[in-house]
């Protein structure tokens, strides 16, 4: 378990070292690399167990996707396009354990086999970012506090038929539970949350609302807040 939790630390260094980096960029082997931390403890992803390399996997695969939705919040990514890219990880590891590779031949295949699969789960994004530069803003959408979105939405807590559904809730879900606490049947969803009795981890695009089933539908920023110009 020490070998899975120092190797998530390594892989927090390691996104926060490409971040808001383009993949897309035409020169990606001389925009993407990995860390100097990576690159020193590449022994420890070597004899890590398979137990704890899959969970290691699952945990990077989980936050390379909330990094790509930083960035874009409209990427949708299915289970299918998750174990595509979780097979991208399998394979990285797997040349690590050989060590027949230099880490810089190893980071460019890599970082192409992402690109790759990036492309093919949100095709749009080679039009979108392929003429950009090395670096790309992100899009803000941030999890709000849950006065500040009674507030900007005008919520009056008094008028809110239930059931309640908050769509992009956030991991925190702060809405659903301060609408749990004031006694209202609120659910939520998001594709980064924990399962909860009360929020499902879900992506809205997929989602099953069923029909005549909520008696209000909250969304603040989850569909259209924000616009990319192409020049």
């Amino acid at each position: 378990m020490e070998q899975a939790i120092e190797s998530k630390h390594i892989i927090d260094l390691q996104i926060k070292y490409n971040r808001s980096k383009n993949l897309l960029c035409k020169s990606i082997k001389d925009v993407l690399s990995f860390a100097p931390e990576t690159i020193v403890n590449m022994s420890l992803m070597r004899i890590i167990n398979d137990q704890n390399q899959e969970l290691v996997i699952n945990y990077t695969v989980q936050k390379v996707l909330q990094e790509f939705c930083r960035i874009n919040q409209y990427l949708s990514f299915n289970d299918q396009d998750k174990k595509s890219l979780s097979r991208c990880y399998s394979w990285l590891f797997h040349k690590v354990r050989e060590n027949k590779e230099s880490p810089q031949a190893l980071s460019e295949k890599h970082y192409q086999n992402v690109r790759d699969w990036l492309i093919k789960s949100n095709p749009f994004v080679q039009e979108l970012y392929s003429n950009q530069g090395r670096y790309l803003e992100a899009v803000c959408c941030s999890e709000y506090n849950a006065d500040l979105q009674i507030k900007l939405l005008h919520i009056d807590l008094n008028l809110l038929p239930e059931p309640i559904l908050d769509i992009g809730c956030g991991e925190k879900g702060l809405l659903v539970h301060f609408l749990r606490e004031k006694g209202l049947d609120a659910y939520g969803i998001d594709r980064f949350s924990y399962d909860l009795d009360f929020i499902q981890n879900a992506n809205w695009l997929e989602y099953d609302y069923g029909k005549n089933r909520w008696g209000t539908i909250i969304s603040n920023l989850g569909f259209s807040n924000h616009f990319i110009i192409i020049i």
